[in-house]
């Protein structure tokens, strides 16, 4: 035998070679064979290939599970405060008062900054 060539066996089948038989890597069974428990030859596809790329970077972005519900919590809880603040403005400030008889220190210290009575009306803007 030249030097540097090894000569290679097949495992054998019988005795004590082993629990399983070997399989070809160019035969069908070779895939299946290896495959875990419970796994197949099957895969689904994604169907938006886009959208799944998408959250797949924003969970790395964000760190995590938990920074990202973290974010979107506090974000919902932003978007309530400036909804009610805006409310609050629109509704219960006394608008007219404070822009149009606000002239002056003295004037502007009878003028009430809170609209009371306003939802006794049926039109909140009047």
């Amino acid at each position: 035998m030249p030097r540097g060539r090894q000569s290679y066996k097949p495992v054998s089948q019988g005795g004590g070679g082993g629990g399983r038989a070997p399989v070809s890597p160019d035969g069908p069974d070779f895939i299946t064979s290896n495959l875990l428990a419970g796994e197949t030859r099957e895969w689904w596809a994604i169907p938006d290939l886009d959208d799944f790329f998408t959250k797949i970077y924003q969970y790395y972005d964000a760190k995590g599970l938990w920074p990202a519900l973290s974010g979107r919590v506090v974000n919902l809880l932003t978007l309530g405060f400036t909804i009610s603040f805006s409310v609050f403005l629109l509704l219960f400030m006394d608008w007219h008062g404070i822009l149009v008889e606000c002239s002056s220190e003295e004037s502007c210290a009878k003028v009430s900054v809170i609209r009371h009575g306003h939802l006794d009306k049926p039109n909140l803007f009047a």
